[in-house]
């Protein structure tokens, strides 16, 4: 499992190296910019940096310290949390292992944001966020919207969370949290559509009350599997509700072009369907969340690179595309 590393160096005379790092001791971007001044005042320096937000990765979780100083015999090299005594013979900074946890969303609330995104990072954590503004036909939504963010994990699984208004319209559909319920479209849900130009599609719906229904289709409403596992967490507090969704990478079509989002709540004449690309204005009379041509393109390359490799195979999809080898 690799792990990311942001690395920051600070001199008493005003120099200084800034490093991230994917994976030990693996840097990808070195001497970024830094607005540091340094000061030195008779036996002592004070250094004072404002580290851009953006230079971290998502969730920072641990964190060490160190010094240096000295030269040739006299070379010094210092440690917040060092290792055991005797059990190496050099000096490495890069022993990550030896990190204690450091409560960086108490320092930095927005890193541990689902809607955190860094250009710096981005590589890496190709986050996509997307409002849900409109209902199913391009008319505005009367309240606030329903966000739904993908990212990528270490294990080339797709991150889905929901952030949304919690209606309880209606209720909690009973079944059991984190399982497969079949039918939750007939509930409060999210949901999001992954497309292909063969159009192939996989289809994810969440519940705030922690149910949730995937569905593999090979055309148009032609499901042909359904409520496969997920790992799932939802939560409800006071009038909003948040859910995290861990996608399977095996569980996408080949080469995902296109992509659409949707929310659904309300009972009876109540019921609303809201559509990140809804369909025009007073062309269709009832909500179809299966129209295709008008899902929009997605960088899916970018967020699952595996998802557009040649060796791409899924047993999932092996009915549709057979794994040769």
């Amino acid at each position: 499992m690799p792990v990311l590393q942001y690395s920051g160096e600070t001199f008493k005379h005003g120099q200084h190296l800034l490093l991230l790092l994917h994976g030990a001791r693996n840097s990808f971007k070195q001497q970024l910019p830094l607005n540091y001044k340094a000061t030195i005042k008779n036996n002592r320096w004070t250094g004072v940096a404002t580290i851009p937000s953006s230079y971290f990765p998502p969730k920072v979780t641990k964190f060490n310290a160190y010094a240096i100083h000295g030269s040739g015999t006299n070379r010094t090299y210092e440690s917040l949390y060092p290792v055991p005594t005797g059990k190496y013979t050099d000096p490495d900074f890069h022993k990550l292992d030896y990190f204690q946890p450091i409560n960086f969303k108490g320092l930095l609330a927005r890193n541990w944001s689902p809607q955190y995104t860094s250009d710096e990072w981005k590589q890496y954590y190709p986050n996509m966020t997307y409002t849900i503004s409109t209902i199913w036909d391009g008319k505005p939504i009367d309240h606030d919207p329903v966000m739904i963010s993908l990212d990528r994990d270490q294990h080339n699984n797709v991150i889905m969370s929901v952030d949304a208004p919690f209606f309880n319209d209606p209720a909690n559909p009973g079944g059991t949290p984190g399982k497969p319920f079949s039918g939750l479209w007939d509930y409060e849900v999210a949901e999001a559509f992954f497309l292909n130009d063969q159009n192939d599609y996989l289809e994810v719906e969440l519940s705030p009350h922690g149910q949730h229904l995937l569905l593999l289709l090979h055309g148009r409403r032609n499901s042909f599997k359904q409520q496969l596992s997920l790992t799932y967490t939802a939560a409800i507090k006071n009038n909003r509700w948040t859910g995290k969704a861990t996608i399977p990478g095996n569980y996408f079509p080949p080469k995902v072009t296109k992509f659409n989002a949707y929310a659904i709540h309300g009972s009876g004449t109540n019921r609303t369907y809201e559509s990140l690309y809804p369909v025009p204005t007073g062309k269709y009379t009832d909500p179809d969340f299966h129209k295709l041509d008008y899902f929009q393109p997605i960088n899916f390359k970018e967020l699952l690179p595996g998802n557009w490799s040649p060796k791409y195979t899924s047993e999932e999809w092996k009915p549709y595309y057979p794994i040769v080898g």
